[in-house]
């Protein structure tokens, strides 16, 4: 059902039953998207792609698209109707009225095997019910709406790819980052200048290591103080002696 996105992303229908285009190739996929009569697309958290197919003998000059932040209009040039004319979809859930937009400079489309593909930038974050205002709608409850790491900023997937790293090495009985970012300090430390370690081999035993691998307060190897010099006066009674 155009109603429903599937889990998975089975290829499209070669032809658009109501059409009044000849689609004449497998278009894309309708993950977490829909088809309509003109067109199948599909959608991330964070974008919305339109796979428009188009007469046999179309070329690309032939081709009018304008991507506006709140406006998609796909014609062809000469032809008495536009293909695509109309807003995109408003969200009037949690008794709010948004009108979706998108980013038109990191917009764009291309023309190739018989297909105008139009990929749009959301503005924000979210889950659009139809590509284009007044067409079919989908239920957003059932969109795959895992999040791809790609598209979180550079500290967060940073963020995640190490929690991933750290699972897959306590599967496997290895150290984690921490551990072996702490072991690799304390390594440094063992050889330093002034260890009394310095020159045998490692031994990470030597240290007292918290829980979850931080090093204690007292984990670095140090050599003791030495004592204090002798206060000017601490011989004065004896050098008396010789004098006498």
């Amino acid at each position: 059902k155009a109603s429903e996105a599937p889990a998975a992303k089975p290829a499209a229908s070669k032809t658009l039953e109501g059409s009044h285009l000849q689609a004449t190739v497998d278009l894309e996929s309708t993950y977490n998207g829909g088809q309509t009569a003109k067109y199948v697309w599909e959608q991330t958290i964070t974008d919305v792609t339109l796979a428009v197919p188009l007469p046999p003998g179309t070329r690309s000059r032939d081709i009018e698209c304008s991507i506006q932040r709140g406006h998609l209009r796909l014609a062809l040039t000469g032809a008495a109707e536009p293909i695509l004319d109309s807003d995109y979809p408003c969200d009037d859930r949690n008794n709010q009225v948004i009108w979706e937009q998108v980013k038109p400079a990191q917009s764009f489309w291309n023309f190739g095997d018989g297909k105008c593909t139009v990929y749009l930038e959301k503005e924000r974050e979210s889950w659009w019910k139809s590509a284009l205002h007044g067409d079919v709608e989908i239920d957003t409850t059932k969109v795959d709406s895992v999040k791809r790491v790609e598209d979180y900023d550079g500290e967060t997937q940073g963020a995640i790819r190490k929690i991933m790293f750290d699972q897959d090495q306590k599967r496997k009985g290895l150290p984690t980052s921490d551990e072996m970012k702490n072991e690799d300090m304390l390594r440094k430390a063992w050889n330093a200048e002034g260890s009394p370690f310095k020159g045998q081999p490692f031994d990470p035993s030597a240290f007292r290591i918290n829980p979850g691998g931080t090093p204690g307060a007292d984990a670095v190897p140090h050599v003791p103080p030495s004592p204090p010099p002798p206060k000017a006066d601490q011989y004065a009674p004896r050098m008396q002696e010789l004098d006498d």
